[in-house]
Formats: C-alpha cells, sequence, structure tokens
C-alpha cells in the first residue's frame, strides 16, 4: 500500500477558527442599495437592514409583551403587584437579545468577509455594551436613541482613535488598542452612570 501524503495547510482538513464567507454570502448586504457621497461608498443594505431592526424593536417594547419586559426590568416589585411573572420575562427578554445578537453576528460577518468561530460570539458583547452606555443608557433605563448616538461615538472614536495609536506606539497593536479603548470607554461610562 502506498503511503498517503501529508495534508497541507489550507487543504480544508484539521479545525479552523475562522472561515472565509468568499463567493457564499460574502458582502451581500454592503453591495445592496450601495451610494457614494463625496467619493466615500456607503452600505445601503446594511444601514437599510440596522434602521429597520431598530424599528421592530422600537415597535416591540410597544406591545404588550414590551411593555411587561420594561415593567418587570424598571421595578421588580411593581411586576409582581401588577401580577407580571419576574421568571417569565427575563426568559422572553434572553430569547429576544440572544435572537437579536445572531442577527448581528451573521450581519457583522458578511460585512467583514469572514465567519470568526470561537472568539467572535465570546467578544461580541463588549461592543455593544461600550457603545449603548457611551450613548447615554443606563442600568435602568436603554433607548433606540441611545443605541444610534452610541454606536456613532464609538465607531468615531474607534476609527479616529486607532490611527493616532498606531503613530504613537510603533508597532502593529491594533487589537490591543482596540480593546483598551472600548474597555476604557465601558468603565468611563458606568463611572458617569451614578451622577446622571
Amino acid at each position: 500500500m502506498a503511503p498517503q501524503p501529508h495534508p497541507r495547510a489550507g487543504d480544508g482538513r484539521g479545525l479552523r477558527t475562522t472561515l472565509s464567507l468568499g463567493g457564499i454570502y460574502d458582502k451581500v448586504l454592503d453591495r445592496w442599495l450601495t451610494f457614494t457621497v463625496s467619493g466615500v461608498r456607503i452600505p445601503g443594505g446594511t444601514l437599510v437592514v440596522f434602521g429597520a431592526l431598530c424599528f421592530l424593536v422600537w415597535l416591540f417594547f410597544r406591545t404588550r409583551m414590551g411593555i411587561t419586559i420594561a415593567a418587570a426590568r424598571s421595578s421588580t416589585r411593581f411586576a409582581r403587584a401588577a401580577g407580571i411573572s419576574d421568571e417569565r420575562t427575563r426568559v422572553q427578554a434572553t430569547v429576544l437579545s440572544t435572537v437579536l445578537a445572531a442577527i448581528g453576528i451573521v450581519v457583522f460577518s458578511q460585512s467583514y468577509g469572514f465567519v470568526q468561530l470561537y472568539t467572535a460570539p465570546l467578544l461580541m458583547a463588549f461592543p455593544a455594551i461600550a457603545c449603548i452606555l457611551i450613548g447615554g443608557a443606563s442600568v435602568t433605563r436603554a433607548t433606540i436613541g441611545h443605541v444610534l448616538v452610541g454606536t456613532f461615538l464609538f465607531q468615531s472614536i474607534l476609527t479616529v482613535a486607532l490611527p493616532v495609536t498606531s503613530q504613537v506606539i510603533q508597532g502593529d497593536i491594533s487589537e490591543t488598542a482596540r480593546l483598551i479603548i472600548q474597555n476604557g470607554m465601558i468603565l468611563y461610562a458606568l463611572t458617569r452612570i451614578g451622577r446622571t
């Protein structure tokens, strides 16, 4: 029997932590409804999906289930007095946030062109928390407006801060700098919560 050749790197065997989406759904939303403003390409499809999801969440919190979740979140005693099951609303809120996170990671993956299987779901929560806190949300109250303002501010700060950090510190520390800036924003926003 002839000896089998050793598998080469990149031939599809073994454990992979990152999968390329080329030819599958790479940049599908980014290419859909794309327009250019002053030479800058704007991914219209991604913005439309983001806006539609924001509207659906806003609409959901106008329904009976959304109002019960909001009531249970604001005051547990009031929710119990009104006959709202605290455990049930926690399960509903967890399911809703998990579904939104799953949609968000799919949109994120198509925009970047790859799926990160192990670290992305673990690290996904910190940018979301930083965005909503820097947007002015508190522990007891968060709105779609906080999400929109926070996302704009967070991405603007990262866009400006990373090139400056790379110039000050010679070498490529973009990932480390991103984590430091992101966690610093979370700490800053949490220290401001008690003063509002």
